[in-house]
């Protein structure tokens, strides 16, 4: 249920997301160090010391744990009884304020082109489970959406084997009780199907990409139109997931000097636990690394977005979110946010580059592009690079060094976990003993006893 590794190879032999270098559980966090904030995911590291090829361990397949991976991981869910910390109760029942949690991911994709007569081709798309098993989805349709041509979000789901992602059941407004936390539970039967994938058209002058108060801006002309794909994990699918992406964009219809572009990110960033900034610790490392950044400047790129955690210190006050912060740590230094901004990044995409398609004239060029967002954060004072422990004073690209940023934030719960929190795992057959008062799969439904 593994594979034995050097530890060069464990370093190395990993993707940007990966959040271990073994299992990837729920929340990013190997079964020994649940709960531990670190979300950085910064993928492949060279390791280059004496013991490169002399120490070796074990890399477990998704759903295993373990020193030799002969344990097997359950099934998380959201603990019924978790209520966010800062919602206001009312004679009347409870008075819903705005929290993030519990926080479920939503993820989109776009494939847009000049107009509908270019807009045909296919598309490699990687989705996620909640253990980092990987799915990739080769060769996907895409097409107008009034024409009915592309892949169908039913098409997607019959890809993923054994429910590894499946929509969620929810319950009545009765048992959803108001507000998002509390008694609502994946084994509700009857209720509403929120689907984990659905489609749509979607074209440029729209806000094509909803980024909770500000909307990315996009170097599209308003004549340009696609499709939208959109991917809610929900209460089915909680935790903290590796992003979507997509590659190998090809069109397969050829006119002058055409471009198809091709956008994914996330919408909602999914977690294992409640987080406040009513801490002095920075015990929460933000997804990715330094992107760009240097000496003395106040500048810095990250390589996600990271605009779930942070915001500016100028915020209106009805618009500062207790779940965000307003300071970070670099190599060790306190550092306030002045402003935060979102642009796309373009990813490099080898499959298709300028490729020259129908009679080979240089006039029947189709440009395949690619885009993720990417957060950039202006702090209130420059930054200084630590010259006795590093010999560089810039970076570009996440090299020479991926240097990792914390944030002032502090968990209060974890509120997924294996079994809910009220079951215990059973390591040898992967199932949950719920603990008495709750059952289902993952223990996340309360049974009454009376």
């Amino acid at each position: 249920h593994g594979t034995c590794e050097t530890i060069k190879e464990l370093a190395e032999d990993r993707e940007d997301g990966d959040l271990s270098s073994g299992v990837y559980l729920a929340g990013g966090y190997p079964a020994s160090d649940a709960g531990v904030g670190d979300l950085s995911g910064i993928g492949s590291m060279a390791y280059e010391l004496w013991d490169k090829t002399s120490t070796t361990g074990c890399k477990c397949d998704p759903g295993f744990t373990g020193p030799d991976c002969s344990l097997k991981l359950c099934r998380y869910g959201v603990d019924p009884l978790y209520v966010p910390s800062n919602y206001l109760y009312a004679a009347s029942g409870v008075d819903q304020i705005e929290t993030n949690a519990p926080s479920f991911e939503k993820s989109f994709v776009e494939i847009l082109a000049d107009d509908e007569s270019t807009m045909r081709g296919t598309f490699d798309l990687t989705l996620y489970d909640v253990y980092g098993e990987k799915f990739v989805l080769d060769g996907l349709s895409y097409a107008p959406y009034s024409s009915g041509e592309y892949t169908t979000c039913d098409e997607i789901m019959a890809y993923f084997p054994n429910e590894k992602l499946e929509d969620t059941i929810a319950g009545s407004y009765h048992h959803q009780m108001l507000h998002r936390g509390g008694l609502v539970s994946t084994a509700y039967v009857g209720g509403s199907t929120r689907p984990f994938c659905t489609v749509s058209a979607v074209n440029v002058s729209s806000d094509f990409v909803d980024y909770e108060t500000e909307t990315l801006s996009t170097v599209l002309d308003n004549n340009r139109t696609g499709i939208r794909y959109e991917f809610n994990y929900d209460r089915a699918n909680p935790g903290y997931h590796k992003d979507v992406r997509i590659n190998n964009l090809i069109p397969t219809i050829a006119t002058i000097n055409s471009t198809v572009y091709g956008y994914y990110g996330v919408l909602r960033q999914g977690e294992v636990a409640e987080y406040t900034d009513d801490t002095t610790n920075y015990d929460v490392t933000l997804p990715g690394y330094l992107y760009a950044a240097e000496n003395g400047s106040t500048s810095i790129t990250m390589s996600s977005d990271v605009h779930f955690y942070v915001e500016s210190e100028d915020c209106a006050p009805d618009d500062c979110k207790e779940y965000k912060t307003q300071w970070v740590q670099i190599f060790g230094r306190n550092y306030r946010v002045n402003a935060t901004g979102e642009e796309w990044l373009e990813v490099s995409d080898k499959s298709l580059s300028d490729a020259f398609i129908g009679d080979g004239a240089e006039t029947y060029s189709i440009n395949s592009k690619i885009y993720r967002p990417i957060t950039n954060i202006t702090l209130s004072e420059p930054l200084l690079f630590p010259v006795d422990s590093v010999d560089y004073m810039r970076i570009s690209a996440g090299s020479p060094e991926k240097v990792t940023v914390a944030a002032r934030l502090t968990q209060t719960y974890q509120y997924v976990s294996e079994c809910s929190n009220r079951g215990s795992c059973d390591r040898e057959t992967g199932l949950c003993q719920c603990f008495t008062g709750y059952s289902h799969d993952n223990c996340d439904t309360q049974t009454p006893v009376c």
